[in-house]
Formats: C-alpha cells, structure tokens, sequence
C-alpha cells in the first residue's frame, strides 16, 4: 500500500493495542508445544501437560500495529501517514469496499483484479484493542520469548530493507492512472473518428484548443511513444548493471510509465555505486 501511494491515513489512536509475535518466538514455542505432548519422558507421569491445551503465544509486548509498522515503512524509503481515521469512519469504508468486491464477486479469481483496499477484518485487527496473556503458556510449557520486541523489530527492518532493495519499484498508483490515462486519451484524440467519441469528445476540443492542429496532436503522441520507448531501453541497460535479475521488469514498466519510473531505478543505481565504494 505505501509503494502504491495508498496508505494515507492511520485507523484509530495510538493507544490500540494488540498482540505481535516474532517468527522465532513463535518457533519456540510450537518446540516447547511438541515437546509437552511426549508422554514418556523420564520422570513425567500422566497426561503430557499440553494435551488437548491451546496457548497464546506472543512477544509479550502489545503494540500499536502503525507504531510497529512505522519504522518498516520508513526503513524502505516511504513516509508514513500523519493523519487518522476514527474506528467509526473506516468501518464504513471498510463495508463500502465489501460491497463493491461482493458485486465482483463473479471475477474476484481474475489476476487483473486488485486486492481490495480495506475490509472490516482489517479494521478490527487494528482499530480495536485486543491481546492476551501468556501466562498458561509460560506456566505449562515453559515459554518466554527468546527474541525480544527490539531485536524482532530490527531484524524485521533489515529483511524488509533486503527485500525492498531485490523488487522492483516505482510510482505510486495516481501515475500509473494519469500517465497511461494520459496516452490512451491522447491515443483516441488522434485515431479515433469524432462520431465514435461520444462523451470523450470534450477532451479532443481541448487538446486541439491548446495544440491548434490534428497533425500537432499526432507528432505529440510519436514524440511520446518514442521517448517511453528510449527511455525503457535506457533502464534496460542501467537495470543489467544495477538490478539485473528485474531488468526485464524495469524495461516494461519505464515503457509504460517514462521518467517517472526510470527516476526510481536511476536512484537504485546510485544506491548500489555507493555501497560499493
């Protein structure tokens, strides 16, 4: 959501709470689990103490989940929303989008299809204060966190900052929509007869308003089709020598987008001289 410019606001204060667990601790704890089940160890007797028995297990410290997340946003180059949604408004929103994705219901399977921006689980899961105690598990299984809440935090920084530095950026999700919304209009301006415009019409009057000329119009859209096209060549070879296992994704994607999305790889790039110096 942040790399599509889409996470513009926090749910609820920052006094929600809920329950985190790191990879490891959860690890351990499932070990710890396996290990109470075994019923002929010596000196146990009886029922093995985790038989039919479901723990909690977390880091033990409840966290507010944008707090949690904050320093992995930044950690990765974006900037984390200032602004804040009440519970009451997102639960709307969130019902909302149910509603719709509930219409699509027929094609939700579609690759082309986005992932729903918000849904009331997510609300819930950080709009409401919720976590338990892991007391049952320390008592009986003998669990405690073996990585604690700022080494986890840290060494999930660092995976994110890896991981973010092997994919493929770019702009946000308004430039993907204005640029090749841009093209396709310009595209129909140029091509498509005035009858069979209907309600689009408008966009060529404005177009021939400002550029005087069907023919300007035209050599505006070679102009920049042949720009995205040097350009997408361009990030090709950059991407071969500054992230070649996504050059091919850097060359689509600067087709389509342009300088927008060459920017992105050009600052990888100086990135990568740097870190190697």
């Amino acid at each position: 959501m942040a790399r599509l410019g889409l996470l513009k606001f926090r749910i609820g204060g920052p006094n929600i709470l809920t329950d985190w667990v790191y990879g490891d601790n959860l690890v351990h704890a499932q070990l710890l689990a396996s290990m109470a089940l075994i019923d002929d160890l010596p000196g146990r007797s009886g029922i093995p103490p985790a038989a039919g028995q479901a723990y909690f297990i977390s880091d033990g410290a409840p966290l507010n989940s944008f707090e949690l997340i904050k320093p992995i946003v930044e950690g990765v180059g974006y900037t984390m929303p200032q602004r804040e949604l009440s519970v009451k408004s997102a639960m709307t929103l969130a019902w909302g989008m149910y509603a719709f994705y509930g219409l699509l219901y027929p094609w939700l399977q579609k690759s082309w299809i986005p992932e729903p921006f918000i849904l009331p689980a997510e609300v819930f899961k950080v709009g409401v204060t919720h976590y338990c105690s892991t007391w049952k598990a320390r008592q009986e299984i003998g669990y405690t966190a073996i990585v604690d809440k700022k080494d986890a935090l840290d060494r999930t920084v660092t995976y994110w900052k890896e991981r973010h530095s092997q994919e493929l950026d770019g702009p946000p999700l308004l430039s993907w929509i204005f640029l090749l919304g841009g093209m396709f209009l310009l595209f129909l301006c140029v091509y498509v007869p005035a009858p069979f415009m209907g309600p689009l019409e408008f966009i060529r009057w404005i177009g021939l308003f400002i550029f005087r000329s069907q023919e300007t119009l035209r050599i505006i859209l070679y102009l920049a089709c042949l720009a995205h096209l040097l350009e997408g060549i361009y990030a090709w070879i950059v991407a071969m020598k500054a992230d070649r296992k996504n050059a091919r994704g850097w060359f689509w994607q600067t087709l389509a987008l342009g300088y927008p999305s060459l920017q992105y790889l050009l600052k990888r790039a100086e990135k990568k001289k740097l870190h190697q110096k």
